[in-house]
């Protein structure tokens, strides 16, 4: 049985000459997870206690961290740097959160149609 002109295309053209490979549904998941740790509002599982916290930030560290290094074949100034760059990512995070709560404390006193906070940051 001869292979498709689209399979012989995405063999050649597409698999063998991939230089990375990245799991994006994988990495949604994780970005979704931490904006859930940023704004529990968004989500079900609520992590409360600090213990369950620093885990779940460890965890998502790792893994930001091999996705660095997975991309990291885009831009040799990178390499070596993933732990780094996960850890500056990671301790810029408080400063985004209060960013993003000044944008919410913004859109509830300039949208009448705002009930809460809650609200905006669902929606």
């Amino acid at each position: 049985m001869s292979s498709s002109k689209l399979a012989q295309f995405l063999h050649k053209d597409r698999l063998q000459t991939a230089t990375f490979q990245l799991n994006v549904t994988q990495v949604r998941r994780d970005v979704d997870e931490l904006v859930l740790l940023l704004f529990p509002q968004r989500g079900c599982e609520v992590v409360r206690e600090i213990h369950d916290i620093e885990e779940a930030v460890s965890d998502l560290k790792k893994r930001f961290t091999q996705y660095f290094d997975s991309v990291s074949v885009l831009n040799p100034n990178t390499e070596a740097k993933s732990s780094a760059n996960a850890e500056v990512f990671f301790e810029r995070l408080p400063k985004l959160a209060e960013i993003l709560d000044l944008d919410v404390q913004a859109a509830l006193a300039g949208d009448p149609a705002a009930y809460s906070r809650e609200e905006i940051i669902v929606t």
